[in-house]
């Protein structure tokens, strides 16, 4: 079983180029690995946000829990009955529904933050576990709110989540910025040939500023490691959290 769910992890962040140096999934990774530390076996779990394709939707299974997925688009690519869409900021189903609610890179993408912590607490079961990563100094990506780590603390405690856990990436948003410099996600696409050669060269290019910036962060955390504080520029936020109260 563990093999098994690290051969998928290694599948979800597998993708990006250039890659080394400062910019690994490490911290990722080991979210994805504590997952079975948090939860029970055997109750339901919402991927809110879960995309198209529901990338997250084999992982969740294999910790025995039941996959609901949620999203604002009309309907992902897999033939799943337990898909809902979310629409004004409700997610639709019912209150204390969930044991696990996942948000997996996706309150920077929430219009309304506030309103989808709202009805997340009122999905969740008390006592459940809300756990995802969100972006802080990332660039935009189709995004509207980044937060930092305080910010995610007064937002989580605003309503009603007690944080377990909240671990920074181990590499910088300015690292994120020079692994992406040309534009784009850092991934090699293949929607077509034209697609497929123009963003390999763009990602190919990519590894003069990525290099560039990775040797200024050589300098950085040795020479002034004392002054590095991971959680003020990490590209992303990992957190898992308790629901302790309920908010009227």
């Amino acid at each position: 079983m563990k093999q098994s769910i690290e051969t998928t992890i290694n599948a979800i962040l597998s993708g990006y180029w250039p890659r080394g140096l400062f910019f690994r999934s490490r911290a990722h990774k080991q979210f994805l690995l504590q997952f079975k530390d948090y939860i029970d076996p055997g109750g339901t779990c919402l991927d809110l946000g879960c995309g198209p394709r529901a990338a997250y939707k084999p992982y969740i299974e294999m910790h025995d829990l039941e996959w609901f997925g949620a999203d604002v688009i009309e309907s992902i690519d897999l033939p799943v009955q337990t898909y809902r869409r979310v629409t004004n900021s409700r997610i639709p189903f019912d209150t204390d529904f969930f044991d696990v609610i996942c948000l997996f890179n996706v309150i920077e993408h929430f219009t309304n933050p506030e309103s989808m912590l709202t009805e997340t607490q009122r999905a969740l079961k008390p006592d459940g576990i809300l756990c995802g990563a969100c972006a802080f100094w990332e660039m935009e990506h189709d995004s509207y709110f980044h937060v930092s780590h305080k910010g995610l603390k007064e937002l989580l405690g605003r309503h009603g989540f007690e944080i377990l856990s909240l671990t920074p990436s181990e590499y910088s948003g300015v690292i994120l910025s020079a692994q992406r410099f040309f534009g784009g996600s850092g991934r090699i696409r293949t929607d077509s040939v034209s697609i497929r050669i123009l963003t390999a060269i763009m990602c190919t290019a990519n590894w003069i500023p990525f290099i560039t910036i990775s040797l200024l962060e050589i300098i950085r955390r040795t020479l002034f490691r004392r002054w590095y504080d991971p959680f003020k520029n990490c590209a992303t936020l990992y957190f898992y959290a308790r629901k302790v109260e309920d908010k009227q």
